[in-house]
């Protein structure tokens, strides 16, 4: 993975990045963390990072029975109940697959 001149990146598994986000490694650096399903997001919460927000951008259909939430994202069953699950915990995610798309709410969309 490349990143720009002096953005350091770090490939970890969930249970590393858990590790390394409550060591407080990461505290006096700006992070964005990309995981690559709900179910990882909800895994490292789980283990204690504290995250108030997510988004979610490019989940691929292809899974078998997932349907159509936006053009680029699509839910497995799995998927819808542990992103309403983080809802419930007070985790406000949106759905934006570019910074020039309109950001929308998730709980708005799961309500269609």
């Amino acid at each position: 993975m490349s990143a720009p001149p002096g953005v350091a990146v770090d490939v970890l598994s969930v249970n590393d990045a858990a590790s390394k986000i409550l060591a407080n490694s990461y505290d006096r650096e700006r992070v964005m963390l990309i995981v690559d399903s709900p179910k990882s997001l909800y895994e490292l919460i789980r283990q204690g990072a504290r995250i108030s927000e997510a988004n979610l951008g490019n989940l691929g259909g292809g899974k078998p029975g997932s349907r159509k939430l936006t053009k680029s994202t699509y839910l497995t069953e799995e998927d819808e109940n542990i992103l309403r699950e983080l809802l419930n915990m007070g985790i406000k995610i949106t759905v934006r697959m570019m910074p020039t798309d309109k950001e929308e709410n998730l709980s708005a969309l799961l309500k269609k």
